[in-house]
This record gives structure tokens, C-alpha cells and sequence, in this order.
């Protein structure tokens, strides 16, 4: 009688089956993640930069002759850090400041409300926010 010593072929067969599955899963896991942290790291960039955009913007509308005149859209870009942001903005409404109880006329409307929307090139849009320019 002779006793087998030893994996069939079957057996080695179906154990490296089980292993390349097992290594190919772990490397789509892994290049998955790396993905993922790298827009992350992209996305965080970017958001990091837009406070800084969006206090740009409310500078160039009250600097801007245009917005000074009430043109009813305004638009520019920005580059800061890299990051590149385009913005839009549209007159929403002309305001005039409170009239003095004893004024016998209304004052001129000096103050327009532009609601601007702001995106980054590479990420769409980040928001829309409103700045009085007077």
C-alpha cells in the first residue's frame, strides 16, 4: 500500500487561484484609495485658496469701474496658488441708503447688490455669495 504524499494538481490549482484573487483585490483596494486621497488632497487645495478668491472678488467688484457704473454683469478670473477661478457676477438689486426721517427727497440709489457665483477651472463650481459695492 502506498500512501500519497503531496497537493494534487486540482488543489495547487484552486490555492493559487485563491492567492492571485486575493493579491489582484488588495492592489484595486490600494489604487482605489490613492485615487480617493489624491482628490482629497485636491479638493482640500482648492477649498484652502477659495476664501482667499472670494475676498478677491469682492475687492475687484468695489474697485472695478464697471461695478461702479452698476453694469449688470460683471465677470473675471483668478489664479492663486495654481488654482485657477473664474467668477460671474450679476446685479441683483440697487439699493439707496435709509432716508433721514426729516429728508424731503430720496436719496440717489448709491448701493448694488451683485450675487456672484465662483467656480475653480479644474474642480466646477464652489459657491455663490452676495457683495454690496458702493
Amino acid at each position: 500500500m502506498t500512501t500519497s504524499r503531496g497537493f494534487t494538481l486540482i488543489e495547487v490549482l484552486i490555492a493559487a487561484i485563491i492567492l492571485f484573487s486575493a493579491i489582484a483585490l488588495t492592489a484595486q483596494v490600494y489604487s482605489a484609495s490613492t485615487l480617493s486621497a489624491q482628490k482629497a488632497a485636491r479638493t482640500a487645495e482648492i477649498y484652502q485658496f477659495a476664501g482667499v478668491a472670494v475676498d478677491q472678488v469682492k475687492q475687484q467688484l468695489r474697485m472695478n469701474p464697471q461695478a461702479q457704473n452698476a453694469a449688470s454683469n460683471v465677470s473675471g478670473e483668478l489664479e492663486i496658488g495654481g488654482v485657477r477661478f473664474l467668477w460671474r457676477a450679476q446685479l441683483v438689486n440697487k439699493l439707496a441708503p435709509q432716508r433721514d426721517y426729516d429728508e424731503a427727497f430720496d436719496p440717489p440709489e448709491r448701493f448694488w447688490l451683485y450675487q456672484v457665483d465662483l467656480e475653480a477651472e479644474q474642480r466646477g463650481s464652489i459657491g455663490r455669495f452676495q457683495v454690496v459695492v458702493w
